[in-house]
């Protein structure tokens, strides 16, 4: 039987594992942490019983991964998917009830706006693209360049064009199509998850998809935490005949027992990649402009987290954000843009973008009576460790603290009071998020700067971006990592397109 390798267990290898195993591969991943998971797992950090998620919290496109959608509760596995009310909110005013929600309807979602205005374009953007959002999916999340080998419809490349042009503008000038604070927060905030400036060309894709996506469905997350979405790809590993060693570094392909027509997959970064091939004995050959393109491969900023164990819920004043499953608090379209321009120059912004999750609005098993799990994520620059000359003499720990401080500040402007319902945290810093997943480099959770090149051509622009290696008498070696198309996210569809990628080669 031919064998694959995987290298790294995250949501992505692991997926890239199980479609191979059901094709017929002898799999073996091979993880070098204790745990596997990657950035999909979930522990009680800190309170015994509070359950909170490392990384990935809310899956916006995991329902447009079929393998995915295939593991459900009822296969004995265990994974089920929650859906809050309100899929995110967006408090405007600090210390006021204004705000927007968005919600799975796209005519609820417009019929908050306070102009007829926006809630006509609300509809017109998002009513087509949502209503075919699974066929559209299919085609935007592949590689670029496939779309010109793809039989689609007129109807589809219809729909391909209109979110094409939209997502090809600055998402400042796409909120500019609307009129209301309201509405331009909204789209704004949702467009932040890209980490680059709204005046930036391309920032509207990440926005445009993902707010796309909660009208088609949904922004789900996993009850129990993130961790059942591995385990549920563990069991449907096991299941199709495959194993798992942890406890595995791998510095070369000579440490693992590949033959001539075996498959290696790397859930790694592009330059440990590279390091993994250089460092075998006979390594396989890399063409030079693929050496290249993964050499210069480039990240964006990263993130630092605080996860929170607060008594009751969060007050916030903005009363849709009390049923929201995320709430992103960026203020204005110009304080957002302000906010990610500093942290992609290498500074922290006053008021940083944070984002807060709090799945115990629909999934109580994370909780513990009234004691409530929350986790505070905020865009900072890459590898952020604080401005050392103005806290020379200050230990590591002062400045966690002063960062910890200021998520804290934030969430307390739009939530008064809530500084006073925390009864435990835990802060992490850029460092401390590579440290738990070395794919987050510098704590950049999107794995690679989201410019409009790196959108279209991560980690190189290619029919087959996976492919590392050239067709040799050696295996034949690929990445499945979020560097891959199509990017960030715990949906899983990096490793599942790598593998039909090995498959059809």
């Amino acid at each position: 039987m031919t064998q694959a390798f995987v290298v790294g267990s995250g949501p992505n290898g692991l997926v890239a594992a199980v479609t191979l195993a059901r094709a017929g591969y002898a799999v073996t991943v091979v993880e070098a942490q204790s745990t596997v998971g990657g950035g999909v797992r979930s522990a009680e950090l800190t309170v015994p019983g509070l359950i909170h998620d490392h990384c990935a919290a809310i899956h916006p496109l995991a329902m447009e991964n079929p393998l995915l959608r295939s593991l459900n509760s009822d296969d004995g596995v265990g994974l089920e998917w929650l859906w809050p009310r309100v899929q995110c909110a967006h408090p405007l005013f600090r210390g006021a009830r204004g705000g927007a929600a968005l919600y799975r309807d796209v005519h609820a979602t417009a019929q908050q706006f306070p102009t007829a205005h926006d809630r006509f374009w609300w509809e017109r953007l998002f009513r087509p693209l949502a209503s075919n959002f699974t066929k559209l999916a299919s085609d935007i999340l592949q590689p670029p360049l496939r779309l010109a080998q793809r039989q689609t419809d007129g109807h589809r490349w219809g729909d391909l064009l209109q979110f094409g042009v939209l997502a090809g503008l600055p998402a400042a000038a796409t909120s500019r199509l609307l009129l209301s604070a309201e509405a331009r927060a909204l789209f704004a905030g949702v467009a932040a998850h890209a980490f680059r400036p709204l005046t930036s060309t391309g920032s509207s894709a990440v926005g445009m998809m993902l707010t796309t996506a909660a009208h088609a469905s949904g922004w789900p997350f996993a009850k129990g935490g993130s961790q059942n979405i591995t385990n549920a790809l563990v069991h449907a590993l096991e299941q199709s005949g495959g194993r798992i060693a942890t406890d595995s570094p791998i510095r070369s392909l000579d440490d693992l027992p590949a033959s001539t027509n075996d498959i290696i997959m790397l859930d790694t970064t592009p330059q440990a990649a590279l390091g993994i091939i250089d460092a075998s004995r006979r390594p396989p050959h890399v063409p030079a402009h693929v050496r290249a393109a993964l050499s210069r491969y480039k990240y964006g900023p990263g993130v630092a987290v605080v996860n929170f164990a607060i008594d009751g819920e969060i007050p916030w004043t903005y009363q849709p954000a009390r049923e929201a499953g995320s709430v992103h608090l960026g203020g204005s379209v110009r304080d957002i843009h302000a906010a990610e321009r500093e942290i992609n120059r290498g500074r922290l912004p006053e008021r940083p973008f944070v984002l807060v999750t709090q799945q115990y609005v629909v999934d109580p098993s994370r909780s513990r009576g009234n004691l409530h799990p929350i986790d505070a994520y905020a865009h900072v620059p890459a590898g952020y460790v604080g401005n050392r000359s103005a806290i020379r003499g200050s230990s590591e720990q002062r400045h966690e603290s002063a960062l910890c401080a200021s998520i804290e500040n934030c969430i307390e402007q739009y939530a008064p009071g809530f500084r006073e319902r925390i009864v435990a945290k835990k802060i992490r810093t850029p460092a401390d998020v590579e440290h738990d997943n070395a794919n987050f480099v510098g704590g950049n959770i999107t794995t690679g700067a989201n410019t409009l090149g790196g959108l279209l051509g991560r980690p190189r622009l290619s029919t087959n971006p996976y492919a590392v290696t050239g067709r040799s008498d050696g295996p034949q070696v690929y990445l499945c990592s979020a560097v891959t198309p199509p990017g960030a996210g715990a949906h899983g569809l990096c490793g599942f397109y790598a593998a039909q990628a090995a498959l059809s080669r």
